[in-house]
């Protein structure tokens, strides 16, 4: 019965010592799964948080390079851009020199045909006015000459009759040269009253070009005045535009700083947070 009581005791005890082994050895495998999954969890979290900070890095340089590739591209079409607007700036100065150098030519050029022609004219007037003097000299040379061998002519025939026509012909005579004297200074009026108005012809035609001349060097100035006043306000559009892009860039870069160093401040927090954890 002892031994009966022995060997159950012992059996009961081997079983409790099995199931109590069982149970050890069942909590600590548990315990080895439990450890072994926060293990590969932490694990899993280094590794995905190394894989997103590098992951963020190569964002970060693919942005940069980005960045650098577009500012570049910007930088060399702005560049384009004002080699364009200058050259069409000094293309439009050209043709306006051009053109007003082209109007103080035909100016000057219309100026030396005017003065040619005037003295062409002058001289032309000159000559025919000696030419008429000389020709009515002759005529009247010829005409005097003629009066006074018909007079010869006459006095020889009317020798007989002189002293009873003798008061007629002085009559005659006093009238001829009375009518030539009238015709002479006539004549003389006459001229001098054309003279008068060739005078203020002339004047008038002077007056006309002179005025004509003025307003055309009036135009040029004010065409050139508006050039120069466009060519200055393009001038200072560019240089604020300019200024304005500078400090658009610098305003960009100062922001692009800042937004990358918060962002590596809180890369820096976050992994000093997990390695705290860890």
């Amino acid at each position: 019965t002892r031994h009966s009581a022995i060997l159950l005791q012992s059996q009961v005890r081997r079983i409790l010592a099995e199931r109590r082994f069982r149970e050890q050895r069942r909590a600590a495998v548990t315990l080895q799964a439990c450890v072994r999954c926060v293990i590969a969890c932490s694990r899993f979290q280094k590794q995905r948080q190394a894989s997103i900070c590098i992951q963020a890095a190569v964002r970060c340089h693919l942005q940069q390079q980005e960045f650098a590739r577009q500012k570049s591209a910007a930088i060399k079409i702005q560049e384009w851009w004002r080699a364009h607007l200058k050259g069409r700036e000094q293309w439009l100065a050209y043709n306006i020199q051009r053109g007003a150098v082209i109007t103080v030519q035909a100016f000057w050029r219309g100026v030396q045909m005017r003065e040619q022609y005037r003295r062409k004219r002058a001289a032309a007037t000159c000559l025919q006015s000696r030419w008429r003097r000389v020709a009515a000299q002759r005529h009247f040379d010829h005409a005097k000459a003629a009066v006074v061998l018909l007079q010869q002519h006459w006095c020889n025939a009317l020798a007989r009759r002189r002293d009873a026509r003798q008061h007629h012909e002085a009559a005659v005579m006093i009238q001829k040269h009375w009518r030539r004297r009238y015709a002479q200074q006539k004549y003389q009026s006459l001229v001098h009253n054309v003279v008068q108005m060739q005078r203020r012809w002339r004047a008038n035609q002077l007056l006309m070009i002179a005025e004509r001349e003025y307003h055309i060097c009036r135009g040029a100035v004010i065409t050139l005045q508006a050039a120069v006043r466009s060519f200055l306000a393009k001038q200072s559009y560019q240089r604020t535009r300019h200024s304005a892009i500078l400090l658009q860039s610098q305003v960009r870069r100062m922001l692009a700083e800042r937004r990358f160093r918060e962002q590596r401040q809180a890369a820096v927090t976050l992994q000093a947070c997990v390695r705290c954890v860890i």
